[in-house]
């Protein structure tokens, strides 16, 4: 019993530092880095006000940098002395650094030794209850590999690969490791650049695992006979099977490659977070997976991205999106959406809207990326409303002007709304349709690099007078504010900290970034 519950700790230790260090193997990040660096495909980022935990960067060694190192291991606690080693259960070797994570959500950090190949027997032995492993930005040698297969402990439940570089004839050294470790639950390997031959031979590894809760698996190449190994995993665990992020670039082969993956995933009959991120595929590929997705009743985050979709055909297009339309209607349970930088069309994006009125658990919603006009914004407007579940709405990047934006504040009254994102828009003047007085639960505002001029902040701050809670508002990176001259700020300043004074009588004070 007691070892149950300690496997229990590591497994959502491992989730959350998986989910943190943006180990999200289908992130569009990841596979979009991929395409860039192929000079193929490039995207503007969409992810500020995630669900997730936001971007995490390595720091220096000052005092912010230290605090800032500090928040990087949320949930975790830095403790300023190493961790008891009965204490660990994960152990996270990034660049030239180790980082123990206790049971008692303490962690502590050190420098990993110089030309430290794993060949100390203590090195990770030294743990008697290591139970996660993970590698991040390694150059993995040919030692370092036949290592960590001599002296990773056979506790081991959870190991995951991020962004190492492994030349290919060592592949073999990292595959053998999967297959000695039948009973793994947490495995993660993401490495975009990895070709067919190398993600076919690794999913062969994996393919008779059992036991697997938490799957995340971004190459570059998958291969018709890695596609089989991958269905084959996900079926010889879809009894445990929690979460899976799977993200590609192609799958090479036969014409009906995601038939076997899609099938697989239907019967998964506890998951409930899904990342699916593939930067080509077909029209009846897509028919395929989000058809499947309808069958996954117990799905509480999805997360979709595709990469081509600007390519299909417009009729078929919309035809797939109205059996995506049919799934989500059938996700009674599902909380959290992210359909961001899709490129669904506008009038496309309008039928997704009428699926979000049904979500009536849904708490976030992300459709940043995606073009949003008068009509699909107004319908977004009425689903929410229509829902009124939703909690945090992101629309970065979709291309909304005033008029769309006002269209989309039409329904926001009296809503459950709390954090809205709408960085990187032209919404300007339109700022003030936000019906700010009326939504008694709004805290953070984000109009950031939304082309707005000082006057244009001024009117919406003028409504913030009579909010309840609204704690924080973004006006950064905003052309209009960021042209005025030093004295013209000054001057538009002190006028704002007099109408606070006037105006904030009851105490609450609202915090605006960017002025």
């Amino acid at each position: 019993m007691h070892m149950r519950i300690n496997l229990g700790k590591i497994l959502a230790i491992s989730a959350l530092s998986l989910a943190i260090q943006n180990n999200c193997l289908a992130s569009s990040e990841d596979l979009a880095s991929y395409k860039s660096s192929k000079g193929e495909y490039s995207r503007k980022s969409s992810r500020e006000g995630s669900y997730v935990a936001g971007d995490m960067k390595d720091s220096g060694g000052d005092a912010a940098s230290d605090k800032k190192s500090e928040e990087n291991y949320y949930p975790f606690e830095l403790s300023q002395t190493k961790i008891a080693a009965e204490n660990v259960a994960g152990m996270r070797i990034k660049g030239n650094k180790v980082i123990l994570l206790g049971f008692n959500n303490m962690c502590s950090v050190e420098d990993l030794p110089e030309d430290c190949d794993f060949s100390e027997l203590d090195f990770f032995r030294q743990y008697p209850k290591l139970f996660s492993v993970e590698l991040d930005g390694l150059f993995l040698t040919e030692a370092m590999l036949e290592n960590l297969q001599k002296f990773l402990p056979s506790t081991l439940k959870s190991f995951l690969v991020r962004s190492c570089e492994i030349k290919k004839e060592y592949y073999e050294l990292l595959a053998d490791i999967f297959e000695k470790h039948k009973s793994l639950e947490s495995v993660s390997v993401i490495s975009p650049d990895l070709s067919g031959p190398e993600s076919t031979r690794i999913l062969e590894s994996l393919k008779d695992h059992s036991e697997i809760r938490l799957l995340s698996i971004t190459v570059g190449e998958l291969t018709d006979v890695g596609e089989e190994y991958l269905a084959s995993l996900i079926s010889n665990s879809f009894r445990t099977l929690e979460g899976a992020s799977l993200g590609w670039n192609k799958i090479t082969g036969r014409d009906d490659s995601y038939r076997n993956i899609t099938e697989a995933i239907r019967k998964a009959e506890k998951l409930n977070k899904l990342e699916f991120s593939v930067v080509s595929l077909s029209e009846n590929d897509l028919g395929l997976i989000v058809e499947a997705i309808g069958d996954l009743k117990n799905l509480r985050s999805l997360k979709i991205f595709f990469g081509n979709i600007g390519a299909h055909n417009h009729i078929r297009l919309f035809e797939n999106v109205e059996i995506f339309q049919k799934s989500l209607a059938n996700l009674s349970k599902l909380e959290a959406l992210d359909i961001s930088s899709a490129g669904f069309p506008s009038d496309v994006m309008q039928l997704i809207a009428q699926s979000i009125s049904y979500m009536k658990n849904l708490k976030t919603l992300n459709i940043s990326g995606n073009p949003l006009d008068e009509k699909s914004a107004r319908s977004f407007s009425d689903a929410i409303k229509e829902t009124d579940s939703i909690t945090t709405l992101m629309a970065n990047d979709c291309e909304m002007d005033a008029m769309a934006f006002e269209a989309l504040c039409k329904s926001l009254a009296n809503t459950s709304l709390m954090h809205l994102y709408f960085r990187g828009n032209s919404i300007k003047d339109g700022a003030k349709s936000l019906p700010v007085s009326s939504m008694p639960e709004l805290l953070v505002v984000d109009f950031s690099k939304n082309e707005m001029s000082y006057d244009d902040a001024m009117s919406f701050i003028e409504l913030t007078k009579d909010s309840i809670k609204l704690h924080i508002v973004n006006f950064k990176n905003n052309t209009g504010i960021e042209s005025m001259s030093s004295i013209e700020r000054t001057i538009k300043n002190d006028q704002l900290v007099g109408w606070k004074i006037k105006n904030y009588t009851n105490g609450h004070q609202v915090s605006f970034f960017g002025l």
